[in-house]
């Protein structure tokens, strides 16, 4: 690859990393195999999860967040977590409650998530969005 291509490639990558990181929402972002592989700053913020999380298993992850039902606060299975659905070709929307692991605060998370398909259809990724709702759950409880 030439001098020119090759600094035309890092630009862009380097600008895709910051659009990730400066979403508002927190994007985090699963492997076939079931491990995380990325997220962005404000998924870092929104969990509670950093750098050392990547390449865990997301049932682990899943366990760690404790991730929950808002409305009973039954435990959600690890199969069914949004990126464990995503991973195996599902669309799925929904609110779930999490802990926080650094200080066990409750927030609850509007979660959407789906999979990323490649060649030949085939699921290369699975991509969860997460935009806090706990703001907005305590103004609506105090009213």
């Amino acid at each position: 690859m030439n001098t020119r291509a090759h600094a035309l490639v890092v630009e862009q990558r380097e600008l895709m990393r910051a659009l990730f990181d400066e979403l508002g929402d927190g994007v985090l972002v699963a492997q076939p195999g079931g491990t995380l592989s990325g997220m962005n700053r404000t998924a870092r913020e929104l969990t509670g999860l950093d750098d050392a999380d990547i390449g865990r298993p997301l049932a682990d992850l899943a366990a760690t967040l404790q991730l929950r039902e808002p409305r009973d606060g039954d435990l959600v299975a690890p199969s069914d977590t949004p990126l464990a659905r995503a991973l195996a070709g599902d669309r799925s929307s929904g609110t779930y409650a999490i802990v926080d692991p650094r200080d066990g605060a409750r927030r609850e998370l509007e979660v959407k998530a789906g999979p990323v398909r490649g060649a030949g259809d085939a699921i290369v990724a699975a991509v969860a969005t997460i935009h806090d709702l706990t703001e907005i759950r305590r103004a609506e409880h105090e009213k």
